[in-house]
């Protein structure tokens, strides 16, 4: 992976291991045909394989969801990450959860110049700070208490759930419990979503379009 100041690139070639495939096949092992939509394509003119012209382009190769990984996927993922040992030019990105990491390490640790990036999350001391960004009333002694109470939860790392959470808190206090789940704050929050399509839809029942299409 080269340095952050060298990180420009003419083209980006996403890889996504759950779809087992690239940006317009989700069913392709095959090197050729995933860089077909990648390359410009001038380069299949001649009817040569693409491989060959990737020397001649500055890639990132951005393989998406390692840990979820079949067995297609797998096939091309290996491919690209063989192909890119011999074109210096070519960059590779990775996203994985932390069980994945040895499958790409065991294998390919020799033949690149690793770089790590983790994504940690909100830490307990900004995020009832963060929170009060998006909270609208000016009673705040109520959530500043509850994120208090919640510190050791790891749910509330993610920013979204945070923003849920205070929505939640401003119009559906009483679902608000002490011992919330992610599966409770998603389920709370879809049913405060649909109250509000019905509330919607029922106050402006013809879209919020005002008058009716004329009759023919």
């Amino acid at each position: 992976m080269p340095c952050c100041a060298e990180w420009h690139w003419q083209k980006v070639a996403r890889l996504c291991c759950l779809l087992s495939g690239c940006q317009s096949r989700t069913d392709t092992e095959d090197l050729e045909i995933f860089l077909g939509p990648v390359l410009p394509p001038s380069f299949s003119v001649f009817w040569e394989p693409l491989v060959k012209y990737l020397k001649r382009c500055k890639v990132l190769f951005l393989i998406d969801g390692l840990d979820e990984m079949n067995n297609t996927s797998e096939k091309l993922v290996s491919n690209v990450l063989t192909i890119a040992r011999c074109h210096k030019q070519l960059s590779i990105l990775v996203t994985s959860r932390p069980e994945r990491e040895d499958w790409l390490l065991n294998r390919y640790k020799q033949d690149y110049r690793l770089s790590h990036l983790s994504i940690e999350g909100i830490p307990v001391t900004r995020r009832t700070e963060f929170a009060l960004q998006y909270y609208t009333s000016t009673n705040q002694d109520r959530l500043r208490e509850f994120m208090t109470q919640q510190k050791d939860i790891k749910l509330f790392e993610l920013p979204l759930n945070l923003i849920f959470l205070v929505r939640l808190f401003e119009d559906k206090p009483d679902c608000i419990k002490e011992h919330i789940t992610q599966a409770s704050l998603y389920t709370y929050f879809n049913e405060w979503c649909t109250e509000k399509l019905h509330d919607r839809i029922s106050t402006y029942p013809h879209g919020g379009i005002r008058g009716h299409a004329p009759s023919r």
